[in-house]
């Protein structure tokens, strides 16, 4: 038998956890995290476009080592976020299995 949980007091966060359907909680997820990224991309292309008006070659160079390194500084940084989501939601079903 299913329990009732009581929603009124709940974070956004716990919600999402507690209450969602699976494919819902996903999207509630993921969603964020792609519109992030794509934000993160566009910024990357505007940024090289502004340095490759200034004609010089070693401006452009220079974005373009740093672009991965920083893509791999966002991805770790996802890496966490997502993860962190994962302990949490693991956590909240040890505490409703233990009550």
């Amino acid at each position: 038998m299913k329990e009732k949980i009581d929603t009124s007091a709940l974070t956004r966060e716990q919600k999402i956890f507690e209450t969602y359907s699976v494919p819902k909680a996903l999207s509630a997820m993921i969603i964020p995290t792609i519109i992030s990224q794509i934000v993160l991309v566009i910024y990357n292309l505007a940024d090289t476009w502004y340095v490759g008006l200034t004609d010089s070659a070693d401006a452009v160079a220079a974005i373009s080592l740093c672009l991965p390194i920083y893509n791999t500084m966002s991805g770790i940084g996802s890496l966490f976020g997502i993860g962190g989501a994962s302990v949490i939601a693991r956590a909240l079903v040890f505490m409703i299995r233990n009550r």
